[in-house]
């Protein structure tokens, strides 16, 4: 969960904002600017990840461990 500060009317606020990560690669980010929800300003610096798809450390050594063996 990543936090952003928005602006909005008190009607148009919500508890939560959803964004789809159908699709998202590995090493790709959703940023701020991917944001989209209608009646909200997001205040926040549209170029900062608010989720990312990375490889765990435990499968990076698991992937090493599988080239040194090849």
């Amino acid at each position: 969960m990543a936090a952003v500060k928005v602006k909005a009317t008190p009607e148009n606020l919500r508890e939560n904002l959803e964004v789809s990560i159908d699709g998202l690669e590995l090493n790709e980010n959703i940023r701020v600017e991917d944001i989209k929800a209608e009646g909200i300003e997001i205040l926040n610096s549209p170029r900062i990840p608010v989720a990312s798809v990375v490889m765990t450390r435990q499968l990076r050594q698991e992937e090493a461990a599988d080239a040194k063996k090849k």
